[in-house]
């Protein structure tokens, strides 16, 4: 039977949301700040929809998967379609102004697994979403500063 584990944090940085987003909204540089994806191809449908499959390392597993997701005015959402048999994901980020200069980057992921692998992937899903976060904010703010 599987368990649903689902995983959320924030983190504030001193940016517009703008520059937050366009940086969430150019997909292809996921495998730059997601610690469980070493490389993506990009299949756009639409300016704001398509998909992407993905190679990566899920604490030390080699896995692959294929995703749908949708650009949307506050960030983006992605469900996994393709991927290992027992296992569904689906997750995004939100942005959200705080100030003119200031936004709030909320990233969320849900999965469902076997039940034997929950509590070793809870523990290793919060740090990967805080590298994840972290390695975002420095992207960004690299993208800012140019």
């Amino acid at each position: 039977m599987p368990h649903q584990v689902s995983v959320t944090d924030s983190i504030a940085l001193d940016v517009s949301a703008e520059d937050a987003l366009a940086v969430l909204w150019d997909i292809q540089s996921l495998s730059l700040y997601e610690p469980k994806v070493d490389s993506a191809w990009i299949k756009p449908e639409t300016d704001k929809k398509g998909t992407y499959s993905v190679t990566g390392r899920f604490a030390g597993w080699l896995w692959r998967g294929k995703f749908s997701y949708e650009l949307n005015d506050h960030g983006f959402h992605s469900e996994m379609i393709q991927g290992t048999r027992g296992i569904k994901v689906n997750g995004g980020f939100v942005v959200k102004a705080e100030r003119r200069d200031r936004c709030r980057i909320t990233h969320y992921e849900h999965y469902e697994f076997p039940r034997w692998m929950s509590p070793l992937a809870r523990l290793y899903l919060h740090w990967a979403m805080k590298k994840e976060l972290h390695d975002l904010a420095e992207i960004i703010h690299n993208q800012v500063s140019v």
